[in-house]
């Protein structure tokens, strides 16, 4: 496992204006320049998302998607509550991805399920491949993730919240978003 990133976002990290959540306008164009910035002009990949979210905002995130690989998974939906999709990402899955995308669905379990998670994640990406996952602060503990990718997060800069993102959303005015990509080494 190679951390290639894991930091805090920022106010000043790019921003996509067509989706109106607070945190996804900046999460989604983050997780989209990680895969590129990996896989650069390869677009024969594969990709499993298992992100949740509602339809309106996952849209176009998809589309951007589909834009940069050959095959495509949107998880099963587990359970559809108040227009979320909720994914069952804690379950062990049997096939492999050149990408597995998690975005904002780790802070939906038990924190007693939190490194299980990321392991199942962790399980489904290929040899050569990279999860990304975005989460909120402190709905995780930072450290269950530091200690299973073996990497201290930073944290610099004005961290972007329901506060302060150009779209706010002052009911989230206490969470920060982290963003962890990891890339799975040949051989390794």
């Amino acid at each position: 496992m190679k951390v290639k990133d894991f930091r805090f976002l920022t106010v000043d990290d790019q921003f996509d204006e067509r989706h109106p959540d607070w945190s996804r306008a900046y999460e989604y164009p983050a997780i989209i320049e990680a895969v590129k910035g990996y896989f650069g002009q390869d677009n024969d990949i594969s990709i499993h998302n298992t992100s949740c979210g509602d339809h309106g905002t996952t849209a176009p995130f998809k589309e951007e998607l589909l834009k940069i690989c050959s095959e495509f998974r949107q998880s099963d939906i587990v359970r559809y509550a108040d227009g979320i999709d909720f994914y069952d990402i804690s379950t062990p899955c049997d096939s492999q991805y050149d990408a597995v995308i998690n975005v904002s669905t780790l802070e939906e379990l038990p924190p007693a399920q939190h490194k299980l998670a990321l392991k199942c994640l962790w399980d489904q990406v290929k040899e050569g491949g990279l999860a990304v996952f975005t989460f909120d602060y402190p709905d995780v503990d930072l450290k269950i993730v530091e200690q299973w990718c073996g990497s201290l997060c930073e944290s610099s800069g004005t961290l972007l919240n329901g506060s302060n993102s150009k779209h706010p959303f002052q009911q989230f005015s206490h969470l920060n978003v982290v963003m962890l990509v990891v890339a799975k080494e040949k051989g390794g």
